[in-house]
């Protein structure tokens, strides 16, 4: 946002220029009543007084960074159900199946740890059912003494 300082809090050389602030900033200034805002003439004065300061410092973009960002998507967040390794570097998105060769070594455990075999869903679902009719027939058995005892045979 660009404002122009009436009454600047910390630098009294600034009152009366105009200055652009986020707007946050020109919020609170405006609402103490330090500062007004500034319109543009037209949107043409906007874009060229942009262009020639640059970007708006308030304004960017966290992952346009130049660092390089790791990641490993589990197969519950993968758009293909499989392990993928995600590289980041700036704007620039890569995705692999394993770990490339530049990767960290906690990526490497962690897609290690996450494309472990999975134990099959149908085995499991059939020893819980199998485990069911046992302690089914353990019940019966326990019941059935439980009713021997009070009925004395």
């Amino acid at each position: 946002m660009r404002i122009t300082w009436k009454n600047h809090p910390h630098n009294p050389s600034k009152n009366g220029t105009t200055e652009h602030v986020s707007r946050e900033l020109a919020s609170v200034a405006v609402g103490y009543e330090q500062a007004v805002y500034a319109p543009y003439k037209s949107y043409q004065e906007r874009l060229s007084e942009e262009a020639r300061e640059g970007r708006d410092p308030h304004n960017v973009n966290p992952n346009s960074g130049p660092g390089i960002s790791w990641g490993v998507l589990d197969r519950d967040s993968s758009r293909f159900s499989i392990v993928r390794v995600v590289k980041r570097v700036g704007n620039e998105t890569t995705y692999f199946s394993a770990p490339p060769d530049d990767a960290p070594q906690s990526i490497k455990e962690k897609f290690a740890a996450l494309n472990a075999p999975q134990p099959d869903p149908e085995a499991i679902r059939e020893a819980k059912v199998q485990e069911g009719y046992r302690q089914a027939e353990r019940d019966k058995k326990e019941r059935a003494s439980i009713l021997g005892t009070i009925l004395g045979k």
